[in-house]
């Protein structure tokens, strides 16, 4: 399964270097993607011309932004998301566990 991570900061680059050696990283998403080519040797690219169909992992720093992010690649189009949700998200009642060995594929 191809895997975007959201965030080429410090956070991504950390979750980039760990799943790199068994999941398929496709890309980035960052909101510098006009400024940044590539990060890692992996491609940034804009929410628009992301894989709807990837697995998204919000790696940005702050919890925080992190359920308005996953709100907003809901509204895009993505499916799989991986965020972290701050007590008593709404969101809660969305998740589903999906193990690393199936987004390894």
């Amino acid at each position: 399964m191809p895997v975007i991570l959201y965030g080429a900061a410090h956070r991504g680059t950390m979750v980039s270097r760990y799943l790199r050696s068994f999941c398929n990283i496709i890309g980035f998403i960052d909101k510098r993607a006009a400024e940044i080519v590539a990060h890692e040797d992996i491609p940034v690219m804009s929410l628009a011309d992301s894989d709807k169909g990837a697995l998204v992992i919000v790696c940005v720093n702050n919890i925080f932004e992190h359920e308005s992010i996953a709100l907003e690649l809901a509204s895009e189009g993505f499916a799989l998301v991986v965020f972290c949700p701050v007590d008593g998200s709404n969101m809660a009642w969305r998740s589903a566990s999906i193990g690393l060995e199936r987004i390894a594929r």
